[in-house]
């Protein structure tokens, strides 16, 4: 009954994109991001956040295959308990297309819990965003939600990532508050081993644009490397 009430859900948000992104300019890309997870002692964690992403077909002319983004985070965070973590943490994100240099500061709370045979993940993050060019600093919340459910194939897991962005202030006339953009990703996991994993599948990243200008639906193909280590 659960698999069955799972496979419904799945489809249900792979469907969401074709559903709401009629009216929209199209882009397609490819992401790559390394993430290392590391365990110092039963109370302190932290994680480096490696991040590139290239243009494959661009709403802009003259950007394919570029990398438009090159994004760097580290976080330091402690564990209130088993399944909670508070982090505080900084992001360098350089942008090529156009050219921008963002300075990011975060903090986010982590919730880890299973269901049934599911990992649940829960992230709430709220940014205070520098960006060149902008007066002030841009406030940005976001919540991350992932579900992985194993298939019956030693090692390999559905995944579903949903994540949404909503800014919440106005430090000047380019940026408003509401809604910023939503990214949702399905495919699968792959366990090479206790510690180091795979992510592979399709990710539709929808951006909210303003003053009449269409929105974007970015359709990407999204590849992850998670390792976890553990200096217990």
């Amino acid at each position: 009954m659960f698999d069955r009430y799972l496979l419904f859900v799945l489809l249900l948000f792979s469907l969401i994109p074709g559903i709401v992104l009629a009216d929209t300019e199209n882009a397609s890309s490819f992401w790559f991001m390394s993430l290392s997870r590391a365990r110092f002692s039963e109370s302190v964690e932290g994680y480096l956040d490696f991040h590139p992403r290239t243009s494959i077909d661009d709403v802009q002319p003259g950007q394919d295959g570029n990398v438009r983004q090159l994004i760097s985070r580290a976080a330091l965070g402690w564990r209130l308990t088993e399944s909670m973590t508070l982090f505080q943490g900084y992001g360098l994100i350089a942008g090529y297309a156009p050219k921008q240099t963002e300075h990011r500061s975060f903090q986010e709370l982590l919730i880890r819990h299973s269901w049934s045979d599911s990992n649940l993940m829960h992230r709430f993050r709220f940014e205070q965003r520098l960006l060149e060019r902008r007066s002030g600093a841009s406030l940005r919340g976001r919540y991350f939600f992932r579900l992985q459910h194993p298939l019956p194939v030693d090692s390999l897991s559905l995944a579903l990532n949903e994540e949404l962005f909503v800014t919440l202030n106005e430090p000047d006339d380019a940026i408003q508050t509401g809604f910023d953009q939503n990214r949702l990703f399905l495919g699968v996991n792959y366990a090479l081993s206790e510690s180091t994993s795979i992510d592979f599948g399709y990710q539709n990243q929808y951006v909210g644009r303003r003053g009449g200008v269409a929105d974007i639906s970015n359709h990407t193909l999204f590849l992850g490397v998670f390792k976890n280590f553990d200096f217990r």
